[in-house]
């Protein structure tokens, strides 16, 4: 650029004069560089010409206010992210944290403030359920930066954090660094829990249902397969309840339900499995059974908690239950065998008068046919003879069915 004649002075900076937002578009701002007084000046000391350099820094410009707008939207995000975010730089020092990260872990600033990955780590230690496995793990990402990683952590107070972890794209502290970010999933564990418990358990007792027991029986055939103890499968009716639910209304009959399940808790022993059928049905998986006689003092336990009254919506209720025994025996196909061999005994025990119980025996499906028939002849009200066999010997006796006057 050159200024003849009677210029005295030219400022470092030209820019165009400010105007509407489409004329500044249409013309650029200048701002010069060098400025070089040309030789041969007159004699009044007045510059004859002045050369100079100027540089277009409109685009420049654009590109500086994208760049404080991309940088403030990063920062808005970082700090409005659900998530704890952490960088780790190569050397083990903490790059960056969003505010979030700081109040998951509760770390304190005097800590976060010294960008110590190693003192923030003592921190959150102490809050772990399993420490020395968070540790280990953490070691491990840092030995194999390229790994990504998804994980839970348990806190002590109940909390559960899901960890992902993966490689920074870009170099920290001359090396690769590591970005993880923390997600408080206390509340999605809390519902998939109560879903899990749902498919499960029994809505109304707690007790786990039919399904879930069968997998038991499973399982226990199992260990008994591998060499375990045999184990023995009891199943419970309750004696009158039909009575107490068309009398009370089915509202008491839940309640007197909900009792049961809670004294057959009582009895049982941490190791053995309760569950409700429905309706008046229970069973019970004993394990470790060495003799017969330890299912029969187990079923007398349980009659003996369930005599005991009730007292159900201001009424006291006398109930009790008649079980069926079966022992596990290797010969038994599945599960499903052994509760009909179960069923069938509590038929047995229910025939000889409720309140009581019955081991399974070989012969016991003829004996409870015939004795369903006599009850079918006694409600028709005419004369029928029955017999029935116990085991390898045969008992034979008779009956009189007469209907009542």
């Amino acid at each position: 650029m050159t200024h003849p004649g009677g210029a005295t002075t030219m400022p470092s900076t030209i820019r165009t004069e400010e105007r509407g937002p489409a004329q500044q578009k249409s013309e650029p701002s200048l701002r010069a560089s060098h400025a070089l007084l040309a030789r041969g000046a007159p004699a009044d000391g007045q510059p004859a010409h002045l050369t100079g350099t100027a540089h277009d820094v409109t685009e420049q410009g654009a590109v500086e206010r994208d760049l404080r707008f991309a940088n403030a939207l990063f920062i808005a995000q970082f700090e409005s992210s659900p998530d704890g975010i952490l960088l780790v730089g190569a050397n083990r020092r903490i790059a960056s944290f969003n505010r979030k990260f700081v109040e998951m872990w509760k770390i304190p600033d005097s800590i976060v403030e010294t960008r110590s990955d190693e003192k923030a780590v003592a921190w959150v230690l102490d809050s772990l359920v399993a420490p020395a496995a968070f540790l280990a793990r953490l070691e491990e990402l840092y030995a194999n930066p390229e790994e990504r990683t998804e994980e839970e952590i348990a806190l002590k107070d109940g909390r559960v954090f899901e960890r992902h972890s993966s490689p920074l794209p870009i170099a920290i502290d001359e090396g690769a660094g590591r970005i993880f970010l923390f997600r408080d999933i206390s509340a999605r564990k809390v519902a998939q829990d109560r879903l899990a418990r749902i498919a499960r358990e029994d809505g109304l007792t707690g007790l786990v249902n039919r399904s879930v027991f069968v997998e038991a029986v499973e399982q226990a055939m199992a260990r008994t397969a591998r060499g375990a103890k045999r184990f023995a499968l009891l199943y419970l009716d309750l004696d009158h309840f039909k009575d107490v639910n068309d009398t009370l209304g089915h509202p008491a009959g839940d309640a007197l339900l909900r009792m049961v399940a809670d004294r057959l808790r009582a009895v049982v022993r941490a190791s053995d499995v309760a569950a409700h059928f429905g309706g008046d049905e229970f069973a019970i998986i004993e394990s470790d059974v060495t003799d017969p006689a330890d299912a029969a003092a187990l079923a007398e336990r349980l009659q003996i908690a369930l005599r005991e009254p009730f007292s159900v919506l201001g009424n006291d209720l006398r109930i009790g239950a008649s079980i069926g025994i079966a022992l596990h025996d290797r010969r038994v196909d599945g599960p499903e065998t052994l509760l009909s061999q179960a069923h069938l005994a509590l038929y047995g025990a229910r025939a000889d008068g409720r309140g009581t119980y019955r081991f399974f025996a070989e012969g016991m499906d003829e004996e409870v046919r015939a004795r369903v028939a006599l009850v079918t002849d006694r409600r028709a009200g005419s004369p029928s003879r029955c017999s029935w066999g116990r085991g390898s010997s045969s008992v034979r006796c008779s009956f009189v069915c007469v209907s009542p006057a």
